[in-house]
């Protein structure tokens, strides 16, 4: 009789190990955790920060990019940040690359100074704005960036294929928030104008979000930072994971080539 109980119970936790509940986890939406395979993903991305103006700096000042790295830390997630490298050199700026970088955030070049790649006269111009990018981003604390987002999505293939040849993953997105077209002002905060602009951002992200997306967003500007607030709850509440783009399209490893990555199963060889 005793065998045959310990036959039993070694059956029972072979099937237990196997269906994934004996330390509790289905594998499903609810198990928790970074990098659960079975969830549904998006990877935001933030673009033109860091943002922490050294004139802004006064007592109680918190900035805009500090409340998204906030959140991410809260939820125990990732984003994508494209910066700008002589945002970055900013001294207040420094400690939000560092930060975020420790918590599994991904940096990438959004050129040196904002520029779009059709207003360089040469390649060398180019290579000279990503070099001055990728320095500032690894004094900043965070690993030479691997991922470059044009500046207005503009990019041709021959400058793609430069990219590419760089070592650069160029990446687009496949949900525009237009954060950026008639934000209201920080002092408009709490007002109808800010929460109706705020809400119908998030509104149309959660309208047109699919599993595999990535979001573009901007961390310069405070409604911008309130629109991230909300839709990362309600994706989150939807069961969708926030992770980085290397993560989402699995980049990681793999060398470049000359397209813009717009989702897990979408590439498109040039635009603009």
């Amino acid at each position: 009789m005793k065998k045959l109980i310990a036959i039993l119970t070694a059956s029972v936790m072979l099937a237990l190990l196997f269906c994934g509940c004996a330390d509790g986890k289905n594998g499903g939406e609810n198990s928790g955790g970074n990098g659960n395979s079975n969830k549904k993903k998006v990877a935001f991305t933030f673009d033109d920060g860091p943002h922490a103006p050294a004139e802004n700096l006064d007592e109680g000042y918190y900035p805009y990019t500090t409340y998204i790295l906030d959140k991410l830390e809260s939820l125990g997630m990732r984003a994508t940040f494209f910066v700008v490298g002589n945002r970055v050199e900013i001294s207040y700026n420094k400690a939000a690359i560092a930060r975020g970088s420790k918590l599994g955030c991904e940096y990438g070049s959004h050129t040196y100074e904002h520029t779009k790649l059709s207003a360089f006269g040469s390649d060398s111009e180019r290579d000279r704005s990503l070099t001055a990018t990728e320095n500032a981003i690894m004094a900043a604390g965070a690993p030479k960036p691997t991922l470059f987002r044009p500046v207005g999505g503009a990019a041709n293939e021959a400058q793609l294929a430069f990219l590419a040849g760089k070592g650069y993953h160029s990446i687009y997105w496949n949900v525009d928030t237009r954060d950026w077209d008639g934000h209201p002002k920080t002092s408009q905060k709490g007002t109808e104008e800010y929460e109706a602009f705020v809400n119908g951002r998030v509104d149309l992200i959660m309208a047109q979000v699919k599993d595999g997306d990535i979001i573009l967003m901007h961390d310069i500007y405070m409604s911008s930072v309130d629109i991230f607030l909300r839709a990362a709850d309600r994706l989150v509440a939807e069961g969708y994971e926030l992770v980085t783009v290397s993560e989402l399209l699995s980049l990681k490893g793999k060398a470049a080539e000359p397209c813009l990555y717009t989702s897990k199963d979408v590439k498109i060889s040039h635009a603009g």
